[in-house]
C-alpha cells in the first residue's frame, strides 16, 4: 500500500523555515511588511502544523514534519513579532534620512559612540 503524502505538513515546514528566517532578518529590515509577510507565513506554519499532526495520525505519515512546522512557526512568528518594532523604528530613520531631515546629524560621532558601547561589554 502507497502512503500519501502529508501536505499540510510540508506547507506547515516550508512556511515556518521562511517565518524565522524573515523574523532573523527583520531585525535588520528598514521595511515593516518584510516583516509582516514573516507573521503571516508564522502562523500558516502553525495552523498548517496542528492541521498536519492531526492528518498524521490518519495517513500515518509525516508528523515528524508537522512537528517540526509547527516549532519552526511558532519561532518565526515570536522572531519577527520582536522584530516588528525594530523595523518600525529602521523604517522611520529611513524615511526622514531620505527627506533629509537628519542633514545635521554628526554621523561620525554618532558611530563612535556606538563603537564604545559594543566595545564596551
Amino acid at each position: 500500500m502507497e502512503k500519501k503524502t502529508n501536505v499540510p505538513a510540508i506547507i506547515a515546514l516550508v512556511a515556518g523555515i521562511l517565518a524565522v528566517i524573515i523574523g532573523i532578518i527583520g531585525w535588520t529590515s528598514a521595511y515593516v511588511f518584510v516583516v509582516v509577510i514573516g507573521i503571516v507565513l508564522g502562523i500558516l506554519g502553525i495552523i498548517c502544523g496542528a492541521v498536519g499532526m492531526k492528518k498524521a495520525k490518519e495517513l500515518g505519515s509525516g508528523k515528524g514534519l508537522a512537528v517540526a512546522g509547527l516549532v519552526c512557526g511558532i519561532v518565526g512568528t515570536v522572531f519577527t513579532l520582536i522584530a516588528l518594532p525594530c523595523a518600525c523604528a529602521a523604517e522611520e530613520v529611513r524615511k526622514a534620512v531620505e527627506s533629509g531631515q537628519l542633514g545635521d546629524v554628526d554621523w561620525d560621532a554618532l558611530n563612535d559612540a556606538l563603537n564604545d558601547l559594543a566595545n564596551a561589554g
